[in-house]
């Protein structure tokens, strides 16, 4: 929790209804410096979903850190501009749900000038008994400019 302590302010993206007393109660000792937003983050903007680059439109953005089930790739589509403008911004994305995740996220990544590195090891992904090649994939991508 030294990141909240350091941090100006920090929002946390949960749509899961079931989540959200649980995320209000651990973070009630910075509860005017935590905003849980109840949306997915996403590539497009309605009623259950919001973009990066909508909801940081008019502010400054310094670390996106995302397990999202699977959507980070989304959520880098829906927050083109807001990497292009950012230069300070770094990103600590789960690559491993996705059998291409890593490669891609890799690619979208240094295509807007981040240097990327994957976290050390390798994870074996079994989601609900389901095994899917790569069985052994990549954890995490960090990227910075």
């Amino acid at each position: 929790m030294d990141n909240a302590e350091r941090a100006e302010k920090i929002y946390l993206f949960e749509r899961d209804e079931k989540w959200i007393e649980a995320l209000e109660k651990t973070f009630e000792p910075w509860h005017g410096k935590i905003g849980i937003i109840n949306k997915y983050v996403s590539d497009i903007n309605n009623d259950s979903n919001v973009t990066l680059d909508k909801f940081f439109a008019n502010s400054r953005l310094n670390v996106v850190k995302a397990d999202i089930e699977g959507m980070e790739i989304k959520l880098l589509e829906g927050g083109r501009e807001l990497i292009k403008r950012e230069g300070s911004l770094k990103l600590l994305l789960c690559a491993y749900h996705g059998k291409n995740d890593a490669e891609t996220l890799k690619n979208m990544l240094e295509n807007n000038g981040y240097k990327t590195q994957y976290s050390k090891g390798y994870m074996l992904y079994i989601y609900d008994q389901k095994f899917e090649e790569p069985f052994i994939r990549r954890g995490i991508i960090f990227a910075k400019k």
